[in-house]
């Protein structure tokens, strides 16, 4: 296969792999080569990178920064929809299935009773909201005033390392 076939292929292998629907793997497939082959292109082979081409690794990173970009687009945007139920609550139905026995023996329903419950809103996601949407409005810092207490036992030997080094002023 020629260079100028092999970066043809690897861009439209890149382009579907970039929609973040398909594994590379999948895609290379999908245009008739294997994935090792996609590889070496990529990477190439061994401590001189045989096989390596400069502008299909290019491509490839191109793409994969886009897939990435469009995956944290994707996990932001659900992020923010559970948080905003967990801020206002939601409703939600439970259904509960009573079970008969019948006179062959079989299971068969005998009633279902539908139970409509409701989650309050989660004051951990409205703190974290009010925290991360206001400019120090609210906050979880406190301030603290007052002298920290160093513990008895470090004390005692900042006492000892001062009286040795009077002493040893004392002697010179």
């Amino acid at each position: 296969m020629r260079k100028t076939t092999k970066i043809k292929v690897a861009k439209q292998i890149c382009n579907e792999y970039a929609t973040d629907k398909y594994r590379i793997d999948d895609c290379c497939v999908a245009y008739g080569i294997s994935y090792s082959t996609f590889h070496n292109w990529v990477y190439g082979q061994g401590p001189d990178d045989k096989g390596k081409i400069e502008e299909i690794e290019e491509i490839f990173k191109k793409a994969d920064l886009k897939r990435i970009q469009s995956k944290k687009i994707k996990i932001k945007e659900k992020a923010m929809s559970s948080l905003e139920r967990l801020i206002e609550g939601f409703d939600y139905e439970e259904k509960h299935t009573t079970m008969k026995v019948d006179n062959e023996g079989n299971a068969k329903p005998a009633e279902v009773k539908s139970i409509k419950k409701k989650i309050l809103p989660n004051p951990t996601a409205v703190i974290y909201a009010l925290n991360n949407t206001t400019s120090g409005e609210f906050t979880n810092m406190h301030e603290i005033k007052g002298e920290l207490t160093i513990d008895p036992f470090i004390q005692m030997q900042k006492r000892i390392a001062e009286k040795r080094k009077r002493n040893n002023e004392e002697k010179s």
